[in-house]
């Protein structure tokens, strides 16, 4: 079968699940009409998420994403990219320094009390 022709079938399938919908909601039998409804809803979420696994299944075998490339960065490259990502978030200098001196005094404290006991 030919891709129009099995959209065409679908397309009566679901105006034929449309139609058992309708008529089962005008004869009040609205249990028929859930489990009518239930089928129509879960065959458009099938369809939905067979197309994002073709979707994503084409990135990943394919490579959609060919501007993604593996390059090897010197000490110094990341050096600069840390410096800049730190500069870019505004930590000043003199903030860094007071806590290392407070991790300093704290860990002398620890000592103090540890030689005591």
């Amino acid at each position: 079968m030919s891709e129009v022709e099995n959209q065409e079938v679908e397309q009566q399938e679901e105006i034929g699940q449309a139609q058992q919908f309708i008529d089962a909601l005008q004869q009040q039998n609205f249990n028929a009409a859930q489990t009518t409804f239930n089928s129509m809803l879960n065959d458009k979420l099938q369809a939905r998420l067979d197309a994002e696994k073709v979707a994503v299944a084409g990135s990943i075998f394919n490579d959609a994403d060919g501007d993604i490339e593996d390059e090897e960065l010197t000490d110094q490259e990341i050096e600069d990219m840390v410096d800049d990502e730190i500069g870019e978030e505004g930590i000043d200098d003199e903030t860094t320094e007071d806590v290392v001196e407070d991790e300093v005094e704290e860990v002398s404290q620890d000592d103090e009390v540890g030689e005591t006991s």
